[in-house]
């Protein structure tokens, strides 16, 4: 399978836009939910406070992609790429772009807290439960919109989702494996 760096080479234009608060997170790590009653698996949340807080990007993650032929690859940001990202969006004022399942803007929803995780033993992302790659961006929302904290709250939005613009580039490895499946596929062609 061919594997894609993703980074952004224009500073003006690349980088972050959105956070999405999504129902099927492609980095396929979901929130942590606890509630009075019951314990569920869509989000860290904070029933009273309503904050809800999870891994926004994995660092190395593969993201399995599918291309307009039906072919699978994969893209994924190294932990230098999202730190940059993250940076960016920040500078850039970006903490209010939120929207869901990356289409309706979402209104009184807003960025409280990103960070990097540093070591993922000893990272406040650990203590909330996940075993994360240092690298890998952690984010917390106030969710002061009554509708989107429902969803939230009936398992309807359990994870979180980035879009933005960014270049990608084949993979020393996936180079080399794509030229030997070609040369392959040549040799076998020609019955050398």
């Amino acid at each position: 399978m061919e594997r894609f760096e993703l980074t952004f080479e224009d500073i003006e234009f690349g980088g972050l836009s959105f956070i999405s608060i999504v129902n099927a997170p492609a980095i396929e790590e979901n929130f942590k939910a606890f509630s009075k009653h019951n314990t569920f698996s869509i989000a860290k949340i904070d029933e009273e406070k309503r904050i809800i807080t999870g891994p926004a990007m994995i660092a190395n993650k593969d993201l399995i992609r599918y291309d307009f032929y039906g072919q699978e690859y994969a893209e994924y940001f190294t932990a230098d790429t999202i730190r940059k990202i993250s940076e960016k969006f920040m500078i850039d004022g970006k903490l209010n772009n939120i929207n869901i399942d990356h289409s309706v803007t979402a209104n009184d929803v807003n960025i409280i807290e990103m960070w990097i995780v540093e070591n993922s033993i000893q990272d406040k992302a650990a203590y909330l439960g996940y075993n994360l790659t240092p690298g890998s961006l952690m984010i917390s929302m106030k969710v002061n919109n009554d509708s989107v904290w429902e969803y939230i709250k009936n398992g309807y939005l359990n994870g979180f989702s980035i879009e933005g613009y960014f270049s990608s580039k084949l993979s020393k490895n996936s180079k080399e494996d794509f030229y030997e499946n070609k040369l392959n596929q040549i040799k076998d062609y020609f019955n050398l």
